[in-house]
């Protein structure tokens, strides 16, 4: 049975000898980077085994340049692996839906209309394509939505990846649709052990019974009035896309800048602590974070029970930069959001130790992995 690149649609000269022929070579790369053999990517892509060969030929493949679209080839690549990774399982007819739908979502957007008017084609005729895919929409809002849709599609499928990097904790914020997107992602990092927080918006109880029938794995789900589209991953990755429908905005961001990350965790903490509880299943102790305020949110429950615990904490002393790891008893978590005091005091063989997050500036420590024990140092 083949994946073939049929596109049979308006503009069929972009489609045929731009789109076609290099989202077939990047997924001949991206099934041979999963391991499949040369023969079954052969068969699938309904090319012969030459063409493959070639196309695997990276100096070859890399001389080759997307042209004839405002696209760029970080986007297509990006979609790419998760049509790959479709084809890999099994699933043809959503890899094939996804190949089409993302087409046309290129072919409404602002910057297919640019292209159409090199090619000569009206205004009038780029407008087809729009309501082809917003047929209920007035063309004004189609592209709105054509050019947040694809946004959506590219930068969500480059977050999600993020999670299969996860390996402590994670953050995650967005609407039903988003986060249904992850949810294999979700459950598989829940089974390495990473704590995942999830944060959704526009949703009423329906939409709450829905996420539970369709993520019975999650322990910890919000539900907060609003946001964007947000994943952080250890405190050292994540992304951001803006989510709301009436702004022309396309473009999200993947953030590998520690600083940024932690403004990031930040808000979805600020918005957490306010947010409708709709599942809080404690994990089993120890617990180990990356997220200071998470970890600080989490313990204070508790010691608000009169349980005793221990924190283990690397991080550096704010006074030197020295590395330095703490071990002692846990006499207070502190967490003030709005006024932005947050530290654990703790009981050490030296002292009272003050511990904030890698922003921390009045305390004595500023931690960046920590680890929460039942029971107290002798």
């Amino acid at each position: 049975m083949q994946f073939l690149l049929r596109i049979s649609m308006f503009p069929e000269t972009v489609a045929s000898n731009v789109f076609i022929p290099y989202l077939r070579k990047l997924l001949i790369f991206e099934l041979r980077r999963l391991g499949m053999s040369q023969t079954d990517i052969a068969r699938l892509t309904g090319v012969t085994q030459a063409a493959v060969s070639k196309v695997l030929n990276k100096e070859h493949f890399h001389s080759e340049k997307l042209s004839g679209l405002d696209l760029a080839e970080q986007e297509l690549k990006a979609v790419s692996k998760r049509i790959a990774k479709l084809l890999y399982n099994g699933n043809l007819n959503e890899a094939g839906y996804l190949a089409n739908r993302y087409w046309w979502l290129v072919a409404a957007s602002g910057d297919a209309c640019k292209a159409h008017e090199r090619y000569g084609w009206r205004k009038s005729e780029c407008f087809i394509c729009t309501k082809v895919v917003y047929p209920e929409l007035d063309v004004s809002r189609g592209l709105v939505m054509a050019d947040l849709e694809r946004a959506l599609l590219v930068l969500s499928s480059s977050m999600a990846e993020l999670l299969d990097t996860a390996t402590t904790d994670a953050l995650i914020m967005g609407d039903i649709k988003f986060i249904h997107l992850l949810s294999e992602k979700i459950e598989n990092a829940i089974n390495r052990g990473v704590r995942v927080y999830v944060l959704s918006y526009s949703l009423g109880e329906r939409g709450a019974k829905f996420i539970l029938e369709d993520m019975p794995f999650l322990k910890k789900l919000r539900v907060a009035v609003s946001g964007d589209l947000v994943i952080v991953v250890d405190s050292e990755r994540g992304g951001v896309l803006k989510a709301r429908p009436t702004l022309p905005t396309r473009h999200g961001y993947l953030i590998e800048e520690r600083t940024l990350t932690d403004y990031l965790s930040h808000d979805f903490m600020n918005r957490w602590v306010n947010a409708k509880v709709i599942v809080d299943e404690d994990y089993e102790l120890p617990w180990r974070f990356t997220f200071h305020r998470m970890a600080l949110y989490e313990t204070k429950k508790l010691l608000l029970e009169n349980r005793k615990l221990r924190l283990k904490v690397k991080g550096y002393e704010i006074d030197t930069g020295a590395r330095v790891e703490i071990d002692g008893n846990i006499i207070d978590a502190v967490l003030d959001v709005p006024a932005g005091f947050a530290h654990f005091k703790v009981e050490t063989d030296s002292g009272i130790v003050r511990v904030g997050g890698l922003d921390a500036i009045v305390e004595e420590v500023a931690g960046e992995f920590f680890e929460i024990y039942e029971g107290s140092k002798q």
